[in-house]
């Protein structure tokens, strides 16, 4: 008998921990393998980067799973739109070979 709100809100501030402990172990076995520079801000705006890029994610999933009514419908429109952000990011399509009409999906 809770609101949606104060759920969402639960979440997402037990999600923080659990996600910095998870990215921490990740970036440490990532970074010394990966032969990164060992200066400990660069180490450390790694693991933000990381774990702000993790709950961006965790955010997007959520949303698009709030958002369908079953399981398959938001696991079909959060992929279809992650492969869309990640193809329009600039990286594979550059900026000037995109189509005019899917331009609005690179400023995003």
């Amino acid at each position: 008998m809770y609101k949606p709100s104060s759920f969402g809100l639960a979440q997402i501030v037990l999600d923080i921990p659990v996600i910095l402990v998870h990215n921490l172990l990740f970036a440490v076995v990532l970074y010394f393998l990966a032969g990164l520079q060992r200066t400990p801000g660069k180490f450390f705006v790694f693991v933000l980067t990381l774990s702000l890029s993790t709950l961006c994610m965790t955010a997007f999933f959520r949303m698009w799973g709030c958002a369908s009514k079953t399981f398959d419908d938001a696991t079909k429109y959060s992929g279809l739109l992650l492969l869309a952000l990640i193809l329009y990011s600039g990286y594979l399509i550059p900026y000037q070979a995109m189509h005019p009409w899917f331009i609005w999906i690179f400023w995003m």
